[in-house]
This record gives structure tokens, sequence and C-alpha cells, in this order.
């Protein structure tokens, strides 16, 4: 156990560290993720609430309140690194001064539950993969990377061909599926909460993962509060495909009711644009075509 562990009021057991690296790794953990990840259906309330307050007043952790959802009571706590995680996480992880500088975590009220939804989905996403014998390991990249270097595409405007415009995507996350074969697939993932209604704003971002992901033929993955949202996105997937002479088939809708470690991987829940066959992720007894094997890499001259 690293030294640093012994000059606060708590000794830190195994599990503190990897909650501390989860945090660390997350970007930030909200409380009931926490509960979750490290405690399961197992372990009684009052030892979660404990265990964390305890890393909380020692400095190892941080926490904010939330707004509450419901209008009463108290809401989620986003959790952070505390200052006394600094040395440990130099000493795990390598992190630079400059690393630890950029531990302060900053959220926008108004839109916390959507950075809940992408940590859940990741969390999700993670549980999968341990529990299924062909995954070797997930690797993920935060949004707040491409928030500081954004992927930046140029692309003809929709609206007027002869203009080139030059789109910056920043997607919620993004992850590599490795399996113990040593096939590689790349992820990109956009969380949608039908906030956007006008195609105009949102098809030049298509047209630039048309282009940017179309050229490794890596799927994006648009996960959709409901039905109508994704026969809607898929129309304009699928518009801006025609017009540029691709297939739509990088990218991939589901409902995020269809969400959960049981089913994210190995289920047939993704509607990929252009294929009237759901597909899974991985392989499964339920799914006969799955990780995306299919076509090659476009060419797009967008």
């Amino acid at each position: 156990m690293p030294k640093t562990a012994l000059t606060n009021s708590i000794q830190l057991t195994p599990r503190d560290i990897q909650i501390i690296l989860a945090v660390y790794r997350y970007d930030g953990l909200f409380s009931y993720q926490i509960r979750r990840r490290f405690w399961g259906q197992n372990g009684h309330p009052k030892t979660f609430n404990g265990r964390v307050a305890g890393l909380i007043k020692s400095g190892y952790l941080r926490a904010r309140p939330m707004d509450s959802t419901t209008g009463r009571g108290s809401g989620q706590r986003l959790i952070t690194i505390g200052p006394a995680s600094h040395p440990l996480l130099s000493e795990l992880e390598g992190l630079s001064k400059a690393d630890i500088a950029r531990l302060r975590h900053s959220i926008v009220l108004s839109v916390w539950r959507h950075d809940a939804f992408v940590r859940d989905f990741r969390m999700s996403l993670e549980l999968a993969a341990e529990a299924h014998p062909s995954v070797d390991h997930v690797e993920w990249i935060n949004e707040s990377e491409f928030k500081r270097s954004p992927i930046n595409v140029e692309v003809t405007d929709p609206q007027r061909p002869e203009r080139l415009l030059k789109v910056p995507l920043v997607p919620d996350g993004v992850f590599t599926l490795e399996l113990s074969s040593g096939k590689r697939k790349q992820h990109y993932l956009e969380w949608d909460q039908d906030t956007e209604q006008s195609p105009i704003r949102i098809k030049p971002r298509l047209r630039a993962y048309l282009k940017h992901a179309g050229a490794t033929h890596s799927p994006v993955l648009w996960v959709v509060p409901s039905r109508k949202r994704t026969d809607q996105l898929s129309r304009w997937i699928q518009q801006e495909a025609d017009s540029l002479a691709v297939r739509p088939t990088i990218f991939a809708l589901t409902t995020q009711q269809q969400l959960d470690e049981r089913r994210i991987l190995t289920h047939p829940i993704w509607q990929v644009v252009g294929n009237p066959t759901p597909l899974s992720l991985l392989p499964s007894s339920t799914a006969a075509t799955a990780w995306f094997e299919s076509s090659a890499p476009e060419v797009v001259q967008a």
C-alpha cells in the first residue's frame, strides 16, 4: 500500500484505492454509481455511505451536491478527487503536476443528468466486458479530452455546397473493445436527449462523422430517448449519406431503456442505419451478426 495512505485519518483498503482510481478515470462519479460498481446489490447502504463519507472527510474525495430530480429533498452528489489522493495518483497512475492541476472537475449543473447517463453507459459497458470471456479489455477516452482538443473535420456545408465548414466533433466518449483474439474496434458515443430539433444544426456533425469515422468504419453509437427520435435521426443520417453517395452503416442507434450490462454487448439492440436487422456489438447466441463485421472503410469526399 502506498505510504501516502498512512498520513491521513483512515487506513485505505484495496477497495478504497480502486474507488479513488475509478473516480479519477471516470473524471468524477456520482454517488449511486460508486455504490453500484463497488457494492452492487450487496452490502448495507449505511456501510457504503459511511465509507465514502470517511474518504471525503479524510480529503481523498470531494462531494458536490446536484439539484434534485424531483424538486424535493437532496439530489445526487458528484464525487471527485480530493487533494489527499494526489500523491496516490502520482504513484499509481504516473500523473505529473500538470495532470494533477487538471483534476479540478467542473460540471454544468443544468446538464448533470447527461453526464450521469454517459457514466452509466460506460459502467454498463465495463461490467459487461468483465463478464464476457472474449473481451480482453476496454479503453475509454473521456469527453473532457475532446473538449480540450476536438476532432476538427472539414466538410462541405449541406446548405451551401460551395462553402467548406470546419466541424469540431466532441463525442461523449470514445471506447475501444479489444478481444482476446487481438481484434480491436473503436466506437464513438453520442448520448442524445432530444434537445436538438434542427436538421440544419445537426447535419454538419453527421457529415463530419461520415467522413472521419467512415474512414476506418468505426461505429458511431447514438443513444436516444425514444423510438420517435431514432426514426428522426435515422432519416437525417440517411439523407446525408445519400448526398455523399456513401453507406450510413457506421451509425447505430438504440434507446436508453434497452441499455444495461446484460444487453449492451451481446443483444441485438443496435439498429444500424440502412440495415433492417438490428446488431449486437459482440457475437452471442441471440445475435448471429455482430461486431459490425460488414464492410471496408468509406472514402468520403465530404
